[in-house]
């Protein structure tokens, strides 16, 4: 049975596990479920800002999406930088040329700001790569 884990961030950074739950699949209604009971829970003790961080487990964005309309979501940065590798690497000629690249990226998603996000694109942009945005 899968499991779904999910955790909190506290003000101060430190993680927590929030809820537990086992699923008979993981398909949308088998999401949506717990979303709704998560919602539920959130409204219970007063959770109303609400952020989601998930791979791309496109069922459960969907349940995300229907039970918390309002919430914002984000796709892992982990998760992100495996595709980057996985699909990027392969395209550059040179280990050295990959690590150019693969160093901009990395201070591009770790930006503080959209203006420092906005200079660091076009940072990126001057690295020479076989990989266009």
């Amino acid at each position: 049975m899968p499991l779904l884990h999910v955790v909190g961030v506290a003000p101060t950074g430190q993680t927590f596990s929030l809820a537990f739950c086992f699923l008979k699949a993981e398909q949308e209604e088998d999401y949506l479920w717990a979303m709704d009971n998560l919602k539920t829970v959130f409204a219970e003790i007063g959770i109303e800002r609400n952020i989601f961080v998930t791979d791309r487990e496109l069922a459960l964005i969907s349940a995300i999406a229907e039970s918390f309309p309002s919430a914002h979501h984000l796709l892992c940065i982990w998760h992100v930088n495996k595709n980057v590798l996985a699909k990027c690497k392969p395209k550059f000629q040179t280990a050295e040329e990959f690590e150019a690249f693969n160093k901009r990226w990395s201070v591009l998603v770790h930006s503080k700001s959209v203006e420092d996000f906005n200079v660091q694109w076009e940072a990126l942009q001057t690295v020479p790569s076989p990989v266009r945005f």
